[in-house]
């Protein structure tokens, strides 16, 4: 038993099968599988590694269920969970154990249903990206409390929300996008994004006048509202 490891990066090969199951008795901090062709049904045993900090599994053949993101409730330590463009078919789970997460990538994994309210608890989150899923319902005005985003990706989806006032009021916001979904209403009247470089809130169903205020962001690269 490799006891005293505690970084695993096997990225960007062309490894295949599935992961050990005697690997969850591994101290890992890091813990990187990105880029291969490792598959089977993600192994709820992952939630034994309780010291891990970093989990990056993303761009594999793993399939899943509605449950299969649950082993994540215990990573108390976990600060970069990346999963994204594998087969979950999953629902987001109670993200309120995460107290120290900083990446957050669901990205093209098959999530449906809702937006969880402990999402907006993730006090310390820099990026969150679920683009390319089927998540529905709304985005919570809660999202103000996530006051250190950096990035956030909820683009092609099915959000049938208003844009949160709280939303466009993060300063340190540099790429927003919500573009590809189902939100309605206006764009709120006071937008306050002066780090924003990425600004897509296209092929939705908004409607009413683009606010002055969007003229106010001086880092602006791209912006897309059609």
């Amino acid at each position: 038993r490799m006891s005293r490891l505690s970084y695993l990066d096997l990225g960007y090969n062309s490894f295949s099968g599935t992961i050990p199951p005697s690997w969850a008795t591994l101290d890992l901090d890091t813990f990187v599988l990105t880029l291969n062709k490792v598959g089977g049904t993600l192994p709820s045993f992952l939630g034994n590694m309780t010291a891990i900090r970093i989990l990056d599994l993303s761009q594999n053949q793993f399939t899943g269920n509605s449950s299969s993101l649950d082993f994540l409730v215990g990573l108390t330590n976990l600060e970069d969970l990346r999963l994204g463009y594998n087969d979950l078919s999953a629902t987001l789970p109670d993200f309120g154990n995460l107290s120290k997460l900083n990446i957050l990538d669901l990205a093209d994994v098959g999530l449906t249903g809702t937006i969880p309210d402990s999402l907006y608890d993730l006090e310390e989150l820099n990026v969150v990206t679920f683009d390319s899923n089927s998540l529905t319902g709304s985005i919570s005005s809660c999202i103000g409390k996530l006051t250190r985003l950096i990035s956030i990706n909820f683009s092609s989806n099915d959000l049938s929300s208003v844009v949160p006032d709280e939303l466009l009021q993060l300063s340190t916001l540099g790429h927003l996008r919500l573009n590809t979904n189902s939100l309605t209403g206006t764009i709120p009247e006071n937008v306050n994004l002066p780090k924003v470089r990425n600004f897509y809130l296209h092929e939705n169903s908004l409607e009413g006048s683009i606010p002055e205020s969007i003229a106010a962001m001086s880092s602006l690269n791209a912006l897309k509202l059609y």
